[in-house]
C-alpha cells in the first residue's frame, strides 16, 4: 500500500515539478515585460477575486475528494454550481454599487474580470475535486500542468502585445481556468456519466454545513495574512513595493505549492482508511524538503542579492531583500500547508479556522499599525515575518498532536534544525564567494538524494 501511495505522489509531484520549470523559465521573460507596479497594481485587484473563490465555491471542492456515492456527488456538484452562479451575480452587483458609492474606477474597470476569474477558478477546482474523487491522479498531474504553461504563456504574449497590463493578466488567468474546465467536466461525464439522474438537492448540501462554514471563513480569514497585505503596501507605500511583495510570494509558493498538494490530495482520499501509510509517506516527503530543498533556500537566503538582479533584470533590484524576509515563514508554510487537510478529515476545522483569525488579525493589525506609524515598508515587513512564523509553526503541531502523530515528526524537527544550523553555519561564511556557494550547494544536493536513497529503501524494505 505504501508503494502505491507513493507512486501517486510521485505523479502528482511529477505535474507540480514541472510547473516549477515552466515558472523559472517564464520568469526572467515576465519581469521583463511587466514592472513591479503592474504585478502590484494586478495583485491589489486580484485579492478581490480570491476573497470571493472560497465565498461562490464554499471550498466544497475539498469534499469531492472524499469518498461519496456518486449519485450524491452528482447532486452535490449540480447545487454548488447553481448557487455558485446566483453567488456570483449577486457579488458582481454588491460589488458594482460598493465601487460606485466609493468611487473606485479601476475597481469598476475590472469588476467583471474580477468575478469571472472566481467563478472560473471556483469551476476548476471543483472539478479537479472530483479527479480526486475518481483517482485521476495522473491527469490532475496533466492538467494543473496545462494550466501553469498556458497561464504563464498567455500572459506572456498578451503583455507583449497589450498596452493594458492588468488585463493582459486577468485574461492569462481566465482562459486557460475556464477551457481546462470544460475539457475536466466533458472528461468527467464520460468516466461516470455525471449529467444522468442529476438533481438539485439544497438539503443534500446542508449535511456539510460545519464544513462550508468553518472552511469558508477559515479561507477568507487566510487572506488576511498576506493578500490583503498588498493593499496595505499600496495605500501607505507604493504599487511597485506591492509588486515586489507579491512577486516574492509566488516565488516562495512554488515549493508549497509542488509538495503540499499531493499530499493534501491524497490525506484527503486516505488518511482515514489507511492512516499509517499516509503518516510514512508524508514523513518521507519532509525528508526529501530537508535534505535537499532547505539547502537551496539557505543557499538562496544569503546569495539572492547576486543572483535575482540577473535573472528578474534591474527593475526588480528590491526583490532580494523581501524575498529573504519572507523565505524564512514561507519554508514553515511548506509543511503547515501540507497538513492542512488533517483538520477537515479530522473534523477540526473550526481550530482551523480560529488560527487563522487569530493570526491573521495580528497578521494585518501589525502591518497597518507599522505602516500607520511611519515605519519603514521592510521593518513592517519582518514583523508580518516572525508572526506568520509563529503562525505555521503553532498550526502544524497543534493539528499533529491532535491527530496523535507528533511523536512520528519528532525526528523531523530535529533533522530540520540541524540541517538549517549545518547550511547557515557554510553559507554565512561564503557569503563573499559566489563559487564556492554554488560548489557546496551541489555538494549538499548529492549527500542528500544519498540519504533519501537509503531512506526510500528502508521505507519500501528492499
Amino acid at each position: 500500500m505504501i508503494k502505491d501511495l507513493l507512486k501517486n505522489n510521485i505523479l502528482l509531484s511529477a505535474g507540480a515539478v514541472i510547473s516549477l520549470l515552466i515558472n523559472i523559465i517564464t520568469m526572467p521573460i515576465i519581469t521583463r515585460i511587466y514592472t513591479p507596479s503592474e504585478i502590484g497594481n494586478f495583485a491589489a485587484l486580484h485579492v478581490f477575486t480570491l476573497a470571493l473563490f472560497p465565498i461562490l465555491g464554499m471550498r466544497m471542492e475539498i469534499i469531492f475528494a472524499q469518498k461519496i456515492k456518486s449519485l450524491n456527488l452528482k447532486n452535490i456538484f449540480f447545487t454548488t454550481l447553481i448557487i455558485t452562479f446566483f453567488l456570483s451575480v449577486l457579488s458582481w452587483i454588491i460589488l458594482f454599487f460598493s465601487a460606485k458609492y466609493l468611487e473606485q474606477n479601476l475597481l469598476l474597470n475590472y469588476l467583471s474580470l474580477i468575478v469571472s476569474l472566481a467563478l472560473f477558478l471556483t469551476f476548476f477546482e471543483n472539478c479537479i475535486g472530483i479527479y480526486n474523487h475518481l483517482k485521476l491522479y495522473k491527469s490532475i498531474a496533466i492538467i494543473t500542468t496545462l494550466g501553469i504553461f498556458f497561464q504563464k504563456l498567455l500572459q506572456i504574449i498578451f503583455g507583449m502585445y497589450f498596452n493594458d497590463k492588468t488585463l493582459a493578466i486577468f485574461l492569462s488567468y481566465c482562459i486557460p481556468a475556464l477551457l481546462l474546465s470544460l475539457i475536466m467536466l466533458f472528461i468527467i461525464n464520460r468516466e461516470i456519466n455525471f449529467f444522468k439522474n442529476i438533481n438539485f438537492d439544497f438539503n443534500l448540501l446542508k449535511r456539510y454545513k460545519n464544513h462550508i462554514l468553518y472552511r469558508t471563513s477559515y479561507s477568507l480569514s487566510n487572506l488576511f495574512k498576506d493578500r490583503l497585505i498588498i493593499i496595505l503596501i499600496i495605500t501607505f507605500f507604493s504599487s511597485e513595493n506591492a509588486g515586489l511583495y507579491s512577486q516574492s510570494l509566488g516565488l516562495l509558493l512554488i515549493p508549497a505549492t509542488i509538495f503540499s498538494m499531493p499530499i493534501k490530495t491524497i490525506i484527503t482520499r486516505e488518511y482515514n482508511y489507511n492512516t499509517k501509510n499516509t503518516i510514512d509517506m508524508i514523513v518521507f516527503v519532509y525528508k526529501i524538503l530537508i535534505y535537499l530543498i532547505l539547502p537551496i533556500y539557505v543557499f538562496f537566503f544569503y546569495n539572492s542579492s547576486v543572483i535575482f538582479p540577473i535573472i528578474f533584470g534591474e527593475n526588480w533590484n528590491g526583490l532580494s531583500k523581501v524575498f529573504n524576509i519572507l523565505s524564512i515563514p514561507m519554508f514553515i508554510l511548506i509543511f503547515s500547508s501540507a497538513l492542512d487537510r488533517l483538520y477537515d478529515v479530522l473534523n477540526k476545522q473550526k481550530y482551523a479556522f480560529l488560527f487563522e483569525a487569530l493570526f491573521g488579525f495580528l497578521c494585518f493589525g501589525g502591518f497597518f499599525f507599522m505602516s500607520y506609524y511611519n515605519y519603514s515598508f521592510i521593518d513592517a515587513l519582518k514583523v508580518n515575518a516572525i508572526i506568520l512564523f509563529i503562525f505555521f509553526t503553532t498550526f502544524t503541531v497543534f493539528i499533529l498532536k491532535k491527530a496523535g502523530q507528533f511523536g512520528n515528526f519528532s525526528k523531523i524537527i530535529k533533522y530540520f534544525i540541524m540541517q538549517l544550523i549545518f547550511c547557515g553555519l557554510i553559507f554565512s561564511n561564503l557569503i563573499d564567494n559566489f563559487s564556492f556557494s554554488i560548489i557546496s550547494i551541489m555538494i549538499l544536493i548529492i549527500f542528500g538524494l544519498y540519504f533519501l536513497k537509503r531512506d526510500t529503501r528502508n521505507l519500501l524494505k528492499i
